[in-house]
């Protein structure tokens, strides 16, 4: 059996109610076993973000308790 994960990333800075619900339609409506929420250690365009830890810990707390979405801490 094949297991589909959907990775979103972003700056998550700070994550909010409409990156939530992007997880969660994901999961429920695209049809993904697991959406794994990855936040960015650097902005691409070398915008100033929040500590990465800081999103990290925001990130977990948004995420909490909806099944099939986790927060990974990769950070390079």
């Amino acid at each position: 059996m094949r297991n589909s994960v959907a990775i979103f990333g972003g700056s998550f800075d700070p994550p909010h109610i409409s990156h939530v619900l992007a997880a969660v339609y994901a999961s429920k409506v695209g049809g993904f076993e697991q959406v794994l929420v990855v936040p960015v250690f650097e902005h691409a365009f070398a915008k100033q973000l929040t500590p990465f830890a800081h999103r990290v810990a925001l990130c977990e707390a948004a995420f909490a308790g909806i099944a099939g979405v986790s927060v990974s801490a990769l950070s390079r």
